[in-house]
Parts: structure tokens; C-alpha cells; sequence
């Protein structure tokens, strides 16, 4: 091997043993690289109970605090934001919750500054347990290329994290986190009451047993109406919230629409005694909130009722004509349009009587039935006659006739009062009314209800009949009403 070759041969191993040394050498440590663990209080922050946070900036004021409301009530806003001068507002509970996770999952990714100068801006305080815990951001003008620094109580040095979460937790970024809706959870459970008070009169619904009822008139209300009612105070949500609402424009004003939403809360004390607490939220609208009319202005406070305590607002607020419509109503637009709410197969009597005076439909002190064990015995004006259900046939009893009855005919008057709507119904005076009859339907449970049964005069001058029950006339076409009035004449003749 001559000296040439000898050159090139040593000069190719040299070469490889370098290509070797990079490929298998551990890697060096780049500049700003995570060196350090993140203290378990961020690592657990989405699983830990969070009992509020506050926003605090550097020099004075602006500080913006989100706290969580009472633990022992089942309240349909877990937190509400406060800050000086301005109403507390209902914060949701997935924002805290996502805030968190954000914020872990950010820092998990973050990277240590080492050679950043860190000047404070924000600073965030958890509520956590079992003592609240800190983290500091950068001052906003030093943010650069979308990240932002952090310190981090139990963690040592300054973190990178992404600008767009550090932004999340700045005062004018928490107060977004404040929930539009005019009410926080509106569509309550057991025990709900809905008013709304407008030029069209005064609609109160309110839901027992599962069911709702219009209490003031007596009368069972329309399921679907009802949620129809729920739905529009649940999706009524503020365009702009304003802020503390002016108190002599709100004692000048007469409002347009007063709609109130009660509900039943449930409290536990230490023992585990579970009280009821009410928790009322209103929304006053008070007028135009601009020069085309589209939006109004309105107010918004919750309290609960039993001890006078303000949980948010007053808050006053822009919310769109719009969508006010569905509560500007009156009372017989979500009444029931059948007079009972039961399935025809649960009425296995009636029990039918004259009305004493045959001038009103019925006074209000017979508005309550008797009791059942009265009615059999028929001794009371409104069991003169009675008929009761077999398998596949109705039996009659009374003074005037006993006996089988057609059961075909009977089920008409059943359909009519189960499932046929009204024409139409009034829950004003009713006039031009014959009334001669009482009808209490039983179930198994006893005596559901009184009804009035009267007729009337319908179009072409055709008789109706006309029924009440509580403070609602209900008046039916011609064509059902013939055979029923029928049935009606011949189980109790009207006298004289």
C-alpha cells in the first residue's frame, strides 16, 4: 500500500468513526427546555373542588373576583362574578371547569425562561383546598411571538405559556365569562312558578305533582304551553350587559312586562336535615333601549325569598322585542283545552246534580267536591244520580232511573271532556248561559273536580254546550255538543 492510498483509507475511517460519535451521542440540552416538575397543585386543578379565583392587575383596582355560591343549595349558577361597582353576575360552572383545564394543559406544554426578564401583571388566586394557591402573568406588553411568562407558587423559575391562555384569565376577560341569560336556570324542576304580569292581565303557572296549573283561575294548564313558557324565560339572554341599573329612571318607570321565575331549592344543614329554600329571579322590562324599538331595556335580580338575600344583580341589561313575545300572554294561551288533564280510562264515575239557583254556572264555594263516601250515598245536591263503570257497560243510579245505559253515548261525553279541545275558552264573565247541571268526575283516588254544564247559543243560533271548571268557560261546536246535551237532558231534566 503506497502512501496515497494509505492517506485516503485512514482519512475514510476517521470519517466514520465522526458519523458514528453523532449518530449514537445523547442529545444536548437546548436552550430553554422544562427542567422542572410542575407542582401538584396544577397538576390536580380540574379534579379539585374550585371555590372561586380573583384576578388581580398590577397597581390599584380592576380586581375582578369569581366566587362560588352556597354549597348546601342546589342553585342553578355555581358561581357569580363581583367586582367594586358593579352587580354580581352568575358565572357558569364549565367555564371555571374549563378555565382550569386549560391552564394545567398549558403548563404541561409550557417551557422555562431562563434568560427572560419577568415584569408582574396579573395575578390569578385559586380557591382551592386545602389553602388557595397563586400564579403570577407577565405584564401584557411584554408578551411576544403569542406566548406569555408565568410564575407559579411551588414551582421555582418563569414559565413560557401560550398568550392566549394567559388572556383568559385578565379582568376584561373574565367579565365574558359572565352568563347572557336573564335567568340562570330557568326550566326548574318540582314545585316551579312562572308569573308574568303585562297589559294583557296576569298569567301565573305553576307546576305540582308533576303538573302544571293556572292556580288563579283554577284550571289545569297545557303541558306544552307551559314549556312552551319555560323555553322563552330559559333562551331570554341579554344582548349587552350593562352594569348597575340608573335607580331613578327604574323608579320613574312603569315596567312593560314583570316575568318571574320561583323555584324550589334544597338546603342541607350539617346533620343532613334537607330544608326548601325559594329562590326567585325577575326580569322588569322597562322600555326602549334604542331608537328603533328593537331593543329593551330591562332589569334582572335573583334573591331568595325566605331571608331577603341578594344573590346577583340588580342588572341592568339590553334584551331583544323578540324575544319577549312568547311572555307577553294572557292566561287562556297555555290553558288546557279539554276540561280534565286525566286519560279517559282513569274516570270509572260521575256523579251528576242541579245547580240550586240555575242563574250562575256555579259559586265558588261549590267549587270544592264532596267527599266520595258522601256521593255514594247520594244525599248531596251533586250526587242525585251517579253512573259507574262496569267491564264493557255503565250502570245509572238515582231517583230518577237505574239500569244499564248505553255505553257508545257515554263515551262521548268522556271524549269531550278528556280529549275534544274547546272552541273556544274564556276566563272572563260568561253570558247568555242556561246552566241547570253538576258533573264531579271520580277516579279511584275519589272526586276529581266540579264542573258546571250549561248551554248556550253557537253560530247559525245553534245550541252549545258550555262547561266550567274553576274560573274558565269552555264552549264546544255544534256537532259535539248535540249528543252530549242529549245524555246530559236525560240523566238530570232541567226543572220547571
Amino acid at each position: 500500500m503506497n502512501f496515497r492510498t494509505a492517506l485516503i483509507a485512514a482519512t475514510l475511517t476517521l470519517g466514520l468513526a465522526l458519523a458514528a460519535w453523532l449518530l449514537l451521542a445523547p442529545p444536548k440540552v437546548a436552550t430553554g427546555a422544562a427542567t422542572a416538575a410542575l407542582p401538584e397543585w396544577i397538576e390536580r386543578l380540574e379534579a379539585t373542588p374550585v371555590m372561586g379565583l380573583i384576578a388581580k392587575p398590577a397597581g390599584p383596582g380592576g380586581e375582578v373576583a369569581v366566587e362560588a355560591l352556597a354549597a348546601d343549595l342546589a342553585l342553578p349558577a355555581g358561581f357569580v362574578l363581583r367586582e367594586a361597582g358593579q352587580p354580581a353576575w352568575p358565572v357558569d360552572d364549565t367555564r371555571v371547569r374549563s378555565a382550569a383545564r386549560l391552564l394545567r394543559d398549558a403548563l404541561k406544554q409550557a417551557r422555562l425562561a431562563t434568560d427572560a426578564a419577568f415584569t408582574p401583571g396579573t395575578t390569578v388566586s385559586w380557591s382551592v383546598a386545602p389553602s388557595p394557591r397563586r400564579l403570577v402573568l407577565s405584564d401584557r406588553s411584554t408578551w411576544l411571538g403569542g406566548t406569555a411568562l408565568a410564575q407559579v407558587e411551588g414551582a421555582e423559575g418563569t414559565w413560557r405559556i401560550a398568550a392566549d391562555v394567559a388572556r383568559l384569565f385578565e379582568p376584561e376577560s373574565l367579565r365574558a365569562w359572565r352568563n347572557p341569560g336573564a335567568f340562570a336556570g330557568a326550566a326548574v324542576a318540582e314545585g316551579a312558578e312562572v308569573k308574568l304580569e303585562s297589559i294583557r292581565g296576569t298569567v301565573l303557572l305553576k307546576k305540582s305533582v308533576g303538573r302544571w296549573g293556572l292556580p288563579d283561575v283554577r284550571i289545569p294548564a297545557d303541558p306544552d304551553g307551559a314549556a312552551q313558557v319555560l323555553r322563552a324565560c330559559s333562551a331570554l339572554s341579554a344582548t349587552r350587559l350593562i352594569g348597575v341599573p340608573d335607580a331613578e329612571m327604574v323608579a320613574k318607570t312603569t315596567p312593560t312586562l314583570i316575568a318571574t321565575v320561583r323555584s324550589t331549592l334544597s338546603r342541607a344543614d350539617a346533620t343532613g336535615q334537607v330544608s326548601r329554600r325559594s329562590l326567585v329571579q325577575e326580569v322588569r322590562v322597562l322600555g326602549a333601549g334604542d331608537a328603533t324599538g328593537t331593543m329593551l331595556m330591562a332589569v334582572a335580580t335573583a334573591r331568595l325569598e325566605d331571608d331577603a338575600t341578594t344573590l346577583w344583580g340588580p342588572m341592568a341589561m339590553l334584551v331583544t322585542a323578540a324575544d319577549l313575545a312568547p311572555l307577553e300572554i294572557d292566561a287562556g294561551k297555555v290553558a288546557m283545552r279539554t276540561v280534565l288533564e286525566l286519560p279517559a280510562a282513569e274516570v270509572t264515575r260521575f256523579a251528576f246534580g242541579r245547580i240550586p239557583t240555575g242563574e250562575d254556572m256555579i259559586d265558588a264555594a261549590a267549587m270544592t267536591p264532596p267527599d266520595g263516601a258522601t256521593i255514594a250515598k247520594g244525599e248531596h245536591p251533586a250526587s242525585r244520580v251517579t253512573l259507574s263503570r262496569d267491564l264493557d257497560s255503565w250502570t245509572l243510579k238515582g231517583p230518577l232511573a237505574s239500569g244499564p245505559r248505553d255505553a257508545t253515548t257515554i263515551e262521548r261525553l268522556l271524549t269531550l271532556l278528556c280529549t275534544t279541545p274547546a272552541s273556544t275558552i274564556s276566563l272572563g264573565s260568561a253570558e247568555g248561559i242556561k246552566a241547570w247541571l253538576t258533573i264531579v268526575p271520580l277516579t279511584t283516588r275519589g272526586p276529581h273536580c266540579v264542573i258546571a254544564a250549561g248551554t248556550g247559543t253557537g253560530p247559525g243560533g245553534k245550541r252549545v254546550l258550555v262547561l266550567r271548571r274553576g274560573g274558565a268557560w269552555y264552549v264546544y261546536a255544534p256537532e259535539v255538543s248535540t249528543p252530549v246535551i242529549s245524555l246530559l237532558e236525560a240523566l238530570v231534566p232541567e226543572e220547571g
